[in-house]
């Protein structure tokens, strides 16, 4: 089996375009820090709302799902 933490560490921070590495996933979400890069998928749900022009500040919004790729970042990101 391999170590995931070990395997993430390993990654260059600036290498990580899925934004997997801790210190990605720690700026995003820490707010005012901002990730080297931010994981394209909820990234990409976001643009698409702007560019729809469904304007989502203030709202309410429910992520369904906890994976690292996907719910967990649009959560971060909804904050």
């Amino acid at each position: 089996h391999m170590n995931e933490g070990k395997v993430m560490d390993a990654i260059s921070i600036y290498k990580d375009v899925d934004g997997f590495h801790p210190l990605n996933v720690g700026y995003l979400a820490m707010q005012g820090k901002n990730p080297l890069f931010v994981p394209c998928t909820p990234k990409g749900c976001l643009e698409l709302l702007s560019r729809s022009g469904i304007n989502i500040e203030g709202k309410r919004a429910v992520v369904i799902g906890r994976s690292n790729i996907v719910g967990i970042p649009a959560a971060l990101l909804l904050q």
